[in-house]
């Protein structure tokens, strides 16, 4: 090491010193750098007009006469391990959006088809599902279309899907009390 480069070593240790004295006398102990943690960004994108015609075009095929259900007829003779329809509002307080993205996140969904009569039709991160009583008509389902939601603006919610049924019924103990 040269000699230069030893004196302003030592220069800048003194300084070091000297500030750190300072901040001591001052009754500051350490002065640390803070990370602020920020979550990560959620992914949501708007359909284009074809992905929303195929993605309703899936529904249709898959769903049939429950898309609308209960405000359609057709679907009233599913029994209630195939399909319900409830109270919108009993349903979110004995469900609120949280423990429904848990029960769909245990299926492994992570992503969401949210389709709406307000709206551009959405894909969603799954954690930007719900409130699903906002008095709109929406749809929920994800690329599997083995579920879906169906939020009528008569404040009904209609469950569809075996899976999805079966642990709706099982963390609701009186969801046959809020049937439409």
């Amino acid at each position: 090491m040269s000699g230069v480069a030893t004196g302003y070593r030592r220069g800048m240790q003194r300084i070091l010193e000297g500030v750190r004295h300072l901040l001591q006398r001052r009754g500051v102990r350490g002065v640390r750098r803070r990370r602020r943690w920020h979550p990560p960004l959620l992914y949501e994108r708007t359909m284009d007009r074809a992905e929303s015609e195929a993605v309703w075009r899936g529904l249709a095929e898959r769903w049939g006469d429950s898309l609308g259900y209960p405000l359609t007829q057709g679907a009233e003779t599913r029994s209630p391990a195939e399909l319900i329809a409830c109270d919108a509002a009993a349903f979110e307080r004995a469900l609120p959006p949280e423990q429904v993205r848990a029960l769909l996140a245990a299926q492994g969904v992570e992503r969401v088809w949210e389709l709406t009569e307000t709206a551009p039709d959405r894909d969603l991160d799954l954690g930007l599902v719900g409130p699903f009583g906002d008095n709109s008509e929406t749809h929920w389902t994800s690329e599997s279309l083995d579920w879906m939601l169906y939020a009528s603006h008569e404040n009904s919610l209609t469950v569809d899907g075996a899976w999805l049924i079966a642990a709706v019924q099982a963390r609701w103990l009186a969801w046959e009390l809020h049937l439409w």
